[in-house]
């Protein structure tokens, strides 16, 4: 989805891309691109969007983006109006949200695609 998400070492969460739909996960709709080619410009993603959460994995599709933490809970949140990012709705999220549905499952690895 012309977007890129890593995480550090220290569970930092960092984006850059096009956010047309939110996928960068900074709490707008706004892009964050390079203004050279070579030099992309990366962006955490603030402290309150996971919570007390320790990110460990990211994953990017198609207009949306995930993160693992190392409890096993799962942050979803960019294109939302195929009910992809799993949150019972067709709203796009502008901010990592936890997926409630499987907070009583420790969550081991996720996979994202274009719309599902």
């Amino acid at each position: 989805g012309w977007h890129t998400i890593v995480c550090a070492w220290n569970g930092w969460v960092l984006t850059c891309g096009k956010g047309w739909h939110g996928q960068l996960g900074q709490g707008d709709y706004e892009s964050l691109t390079a203004r050279a080619k070579t030099l992309p410009y990366f962006k955490r993603i603030g402290e309150g969007g996971f919570g007390d959460h320790v990110i460990l994995k990211v994953y990017g599709g198609k207009e949306v983006s995930a993160a693992l933490s190392e409890a096993g809970r799962v942050f979803t949140w960019g294109q939302g109006d195929q009910c992809q990012l799993g949150h019972d709705s067709t709203n796009n999220e502008q901010v990592p949200r936890e997926l409630e549905a499987l907070s009583r499952i420790r969550i081991v690895d996720v996979a994202l695609g274009e719309s599902h």
